[in-house]
């Protein structure tokens, strides 16, 4: 049995969460 695990970094909802102009997060202003 093979298994495949997907993990991705998903922004926290609670925090302020910025979009640049072109539609991607600005990761520089989430709180880590």
């Amino acid at each position: 049995m093979k298994a495949i695990v997907c993990v991705k970094q998903v922004p926290d909802t609670s925090g302020k969460v910025a979009v640049n102009p072109d539609g991607t997060l600005n990761r520089a202003s989430m709180e880590t």
